[in-house]
């Protein structure tokens, strides 16, 4: 096994004794805090970097040698150093992935792999609790009303960490901090030149000469709104290269592919099919469902053109730039935990992922003012789908208004809506099989019940709300549902099967 052991230098109290271990994922890392010993031991893979007594993998909007990442209000990874007799831990600055967090009684342990974290706790998901996925996306309503504990078997939860720093004193209690806040927006030439200017700051980061790997932009480019924007946005900070579905996870022959946009911005592309990562060998949902749910295993096909890239994406702004957004606030609410699934993915694959609506994006309410203000009228198609600022940053580019945003497409593939390959559908079956009981299968079939009705509601709401919309009025119906019955029966063992089989990445030969 390839381990390589560094200790930093002794800064207060607390000193770190780095380990890479070659096999692990190459961002991931895992921080062991001994109330009784001023060593700090972190176990981390090859592309982590290590600068004395702080450790990071990701980029911010500063120079990287200064290793102010846990000061930044655009920090897209995650990390940690020490600051005189305490520990600082980073989580980044949108609420795709996270740190998590296991206190025992003389230790704490700190990850951005919930995996990692409980191999080296020695800890186990419940397989009796149902409601590991549902609330890990309860994470849409905001970094501020999310579920925080993780049940574990052994009766220790492990914690998540959104949108914040972490401090461990001396005595090894746990406290959040607040990031910092970047301003508000005046008018759209002011975010505008926001967003441009953070993306160069970030990409200059990524490609320093001080790092012992530089990440090149990369752009994931779509025909709907806000990932068209995102690439422009990435083009105006050099960008040169893009990748794109030829198609939805809707089925039929759903086009979707940025091709005709990629000419116009002068941009080499790189085309691929929704369903292609089902050719390859291997069982590819867990790494994506241990993270949250399967809705990005798509991405598992363009692995490698995303390792060692900064891979500029669009998530977030159906909320963000949404004229018609359910809550306007400064917690990051969002429709839907899509694009929550990339962690683990990322971590192994090595790329550094960077959804450009959540620059900025604390400050909704001026951002909203923006998309709601007379400037923004000629971009206006008054219809469901009518986000005019990111409209105006393509088609002020030069993009032809009839080349993108003209509906609503969708690339993430869920479980239920685009079956898996027979191999993953197979291993997940065992597993519950190994937990099946009477008493389960007849809440199951309930929930199933329930469910079905559920899906029947959310469609006629969604119709509802489309038409409501293109006569001027956002109204919609409040669904009379229990959040536990907006995901199928079959699936409550989801999230465990996919850590699972996930944890052996991070076993190995512990010679500490």
């Amino acid at each position: 096994m390839a381990e390589q052991e560094h200790v930093s230098e002794d800064k207060g109290t607390r000193s770190f004794v780095f380990h890479e271990i070659g096999t692990l994922p190459k961002f991931a890392w895992c921080v062991q805090i001994d109330k009784n010993h001023p060593e700090v031991h972190v176990f981390h893979g090859p592309s982590v970097e290590v600068d004395e007594s702080c450790f990071v993998e990701g980029a911010w909007d500063s120079s990287f040698q200064s290793m102010e990442f846990d000061r930044s209000f655009l920090f897209m990874g995650s990390g940690g150093k020490i600051e005189g007799d305490k520990l600082l831990f980073a989580a980044p600055c949108h609420t795709f992935e996270l740190l998590y967090s296991v206190a025992l009684k003389t230790q704490v342990f700190v990850s951005n792999s919930l995996a990692f974290l409980l191999v080296r706790t020695a800890l186990d998901l419940d397989p009796s609790y149902r409601k590991y996925l549902l609330d890990h996306k309860t994470i849409m309503f905001g970094f501020k009303d999310y579920v925080k504990a993780i049940p574990t078997i052994q009766g220790y939860p492990a914690r998540r960490h959104y949108y914040c720093n972490i401090e461990v004193d001396p005595e090894l209690g746990i406290r959040e901090l607040p990031k910092a806040e970047p301003p508000d927006f005046i008018d759209f030439n002011s975010y505008r030149d926001f967003l441009i200017k953070s993306m160069s700051d970030i990409s200059r980061n990524a490609m320093s000469e001080d790092r012992k790997i530089t990440y090149k932009l990369l752009a994931t480019l779509s025909t709907g709104l806000d990932s068209p924007a995102s690439t422009v946005i990435a083009v105006e900070a050099g960008c040169r290269e893009a990748v794109t579905f030829r198609d939805t996870s809707w089925g039929g022959d759903t086009f979707d592919s940025g091709i005709r946009i990629a000419e116009v911005l002068g941009l080499t592309i790189r085309e691929f099919g929704i369903r292609e990562y089902m050719s390859l060998d291997g069982i590819h949902e867990p790494e994506f469902i241990a993270s949250g749910d399967a809705g990005d295993v798509h991405f598992r096909t363009m692995e490698e053109i995303f390792r060692n890239r900064l891979v500029v994406m669009g998530h977030i702004g159906d909320t963000i730039w949404d004229p018609y957004a359910k809550r306007i606030t400064s917690h990051m609410w969002r429709r839907d935990a899509s694009g929550s699934s990339l962690a683990e993915f990322r971590m192994r694959a090595g790329f550094i992922h960077a959804p450009v609506p959540t620059f900025g994006c604390i400050r909704h309410p001026s951002i909203h003012k923006i998309t709601m203000s007379s400037e923004m009228d000629p971009w206006r198609i008054e219809n469901y789908y009518d986000r005019p600022i990111p409209r105006r940053i393509v088609e002020e580019k030069g993009v032809d208004r009839n080349l993108f945003g003209q509906c609503k497409k969708a690339t993430a593939v869920w479980w239920d809506s685009l079956p898996p390959k027979r191999e993953s559908q197979e291993s997940y079956a065992q597993f519950r099989q190994k937990y099946k009981t009477i008493r389960r299968s007849l809440y199951e079939k309930i929930h199933q019940m329930l469910y079905t009705m559920h899906r029947s509601w959310k469609k006629t709401g969604v119709r509802y709300t489309r038409v409501m919309r293109r006569i001027g009025l956002n109204h919609e119906i409040p669904s009379p549902f229990s959040r536990s019955f907006t995901e199928p029966a079959d699936q409550d063992l989801l999230f465990q099967w996919g850590v699972s089989m996930t944890r052996d990445r991070y076993t190995f030969d512990d010679r500490m």
